[in-house]
């Protein structure tokens, strides 16, 4: 599309994090250099600092466009989870440390169909790349946000959980009398530091089983990798086989031809010499009947 005086700014931004990588930058430079042409120096600029995303987030940037209920579903679960832990609601946080776990392996199967779909071949550090976003996305609104709209740049990374500072505080009670407080005030540290501890135990059950996932999905993709290209082998082998057949086919009716049209060369030149004998004879005979006088 061609950049017109009014075009708005989001509209050139999700043609170009829509092109596959390779077109990016050149796009970008002749959208600009349109945009600068036409004294709109400002959207020029805008359009210029634009980044060419990286394979990773490029995928990121093309499923989203094709299921865009899925960055929905992990904000939504990335804020429950937030609030659990505010609440320090332990098994609750188990509950949705799995749930999350679910999401982001299914999403991230999705992409990796995508890509196979697209004739894209994702490395492993691209395929953690992928599962990293998803899960950054499910802890930061920032980096949702961006996954929402489909303009990714690059992969996002989270190592804690929740947003930055978040800790966990018990539900507050009113407390009747000091000694009330007091007890209060023992048994929610109690809590507090029971939820720590479930919540460590969750976050490491939920490291293993991530380390299994990525592992599972890592197999899994090699596996379709192997059968993609044996696939792609035996169809190359059928379409030599269908031509080798057809070129057989071919040289058997031109042998055919040729052994047909031998028989009747052959037929030709035997009824020619049977011709030529005669005329000979012919010849010879009238020769030996000539009067005296005229030898």
């Amino acid at each position: 599309m061609s950049a017109e005086p009014t075009m708005d700014f989001d509209e050139i931004a999700d043609e170009l994090y829509g092109l596959p990588p390779g077109d990016f930058t050149a796009r970008r430079n002749a959208v600009a250099r349109t945009a600068r042409r036409e004294g709109d120096r400002e959207l020029a600029q805008r359009i210029s600092t634009l980044r060419r995303p990286t394979q990773s987030a490029w995928i990121l940037n093309q499923w989203i466009r094709r299921h865009p209920d899925g960055a929905d579903d992990i904000t939504e679960l990335g804020a429950a989870l937030r609030e659990a832990q505010r609440r320090a609601a332990a098994d609750r946080l188990r509950e949705l440390s799995r749930q999350r776990q679910r999401v982001i392996a299914d999403a991230a199967g999705q992409i990796g169909r995508l890509a196979a779909h697209l004739d894209v071949t994702l490395s492993d550090a691209t395929e953690r790349d992928i599962v990293s976003t998803l899960r950054a996305a499910a802890a930061d609104d920032e980096t949702a946000d961006t996954l929402r709209r489909g303009r990714m740049v690059t992969a996002a990374e989270y190592t804690g959980f929740g947003p930055a500072g978040m800790f966990a505080v018990p539900e507050p009670v009113a407390a009747t009398d000091t000694g009330d407080a007091d007890a209060e005030a023992t048994d929610h540290e109690a809590r507090r530091e029971r939820a720590e501890q479930e919540l460590r135990r969750a976050e490491q059950h939920e490291a293993d089983a991530r380390r299994a996932a990525d592992d599972a999905r890592t197999r899994a993709a090699d596996a379709a990798r192997a059968v993609d290209t044996l696939a792609a082998q035996a169809q190359r082998l059928r379409d030599e086989l269908g031509r080798v057949e057809h070129e057989l086919g071919f040289a058997r009716r031109r042998a055919t031809a040729a052994d047909s049209e031998s028989a009747t060369t052959a037929r030709s030149l035997e009824s020619s010499s049977a011709a030529v004998e005669k005329l000979r004879a012919e010849k010879l005979r009238a020769g030996h009947a000539q009067p005296r006088d005229q030898r």
